[in-house]
């Protein structure tokens, strides 16, 4: 199953206390939608998201970041409005639609502010344990608040492989609107098989200034992984679990191998 992330154009609104974030193209249902949204209010109420949708947030800082996610997708699904309990937030979001993840589930999430006092050019952030399962879809997002205007010069995720990959930007503020905010959110579909590395992202800019991070990992409810023991088949140099061709009471059932995420014809 091909995992495909599609993200929509990124909304910023300077003086106001919410932004709507549109999709790309119309929602398909079934889909898993995430919302990742900051804003440079300290002191403020959390960001807020539409009904139905689950927050992720970080506490209050030097500004807030949030991730907002809703799994199963009805078709159609109108853009997304974000919120905060002040004006003048400087609001940043945006949305994406996840087509390939049937039955969508959070494996985990967390957030970190960056080192040296809350400030710094480098962020990381890296998961409390490995993920449950392989191929799982991790989203990364980056917030800076504070310094001169510099590009997010970059971004990459390592999944539980323990190698670190450049990530695919699905937004980035470079400091456009207001120099000194900078903001990015980056993707990564984990390999397979599942590594016993913990999940990490790292986002860099230019200058020094205060930034966070939040991770999350999303994985599909998929089927159900084989007991240990039982029968196994060879598949080049790996030994898997198998079901053999089998007869039932309307017939033969087909022979099955497990490929780490779900049960497959033999090849």
């Amino acid at each position: 199953m091909t995992i495909s992330v599609i993200p929509g154009p990124l909304s910023m609104t300077p003086t106001v206390n919410t932004t709507t974030a549109d999709f790309a193209e119309p929602v398909q249902a079934g889909s898993l939608l995430i919302g990742c949204v900051a804003h440079a209010l300290s002191g403020t109420a959390p960001s807020t998201g539409p009904a139905g949708w689950t927050g992720l947030l970080q506490p209050a800082g030097f500004g807030h970041m949030a991730m907002f996610y809703k799994a199963d997708a009805a078709a159609g699904e109108p853009p997304a409005v974000f919120g905060t309990g002040g004006s003048g937030a400087n609001m940043r979001a945006v949305v994406a639609e996840v087509r390939g993840l049937p039955g969508a589930q959070l494996d985990q999430w967390t957030g970190t502010e960056a080192t040296g006092g809350g400030g710094g050019s480098i962020v990381t952030v890296t998961a409390p344990s490995p993920d449950t399962q392989p191929g799982n879809l991790i989203v990364c997002m980056f917030f800076w608040n504070g310094g001169a205007a510099s590009p997010v010069t970059g971004t990459n995720i390592r999944d539980s492989s323990g190698t670190a990959r450049p990530a695919s930007v699905a937004a980035k503020d470079d400091g456009e609107l207001v120099a000194a905010i900078k903001f990015a959110v980056t993707y990564l579909v984990a390999g397979s098989p599942l590594g016993t590395a913990t999940n990490q992202g790292t986002g860099s800019i230019g200058v020094f200034a205060s930034g966070r991070g939040l991770m999350a990992s999303f994985k599909s409810a998929g089927e159900e992984p084989p007991p240990a023991g039982g029968i196994l088949a060879r598949v080049g140099s790996q030994w898997v679990p198998a079901v053999p061709r089998g007869r039932t009471t309307t017939g033969w059932a087909p022979a099955r191998i497990w490929d780490g995420t779900g049960w497959r014809p033999p090849r």
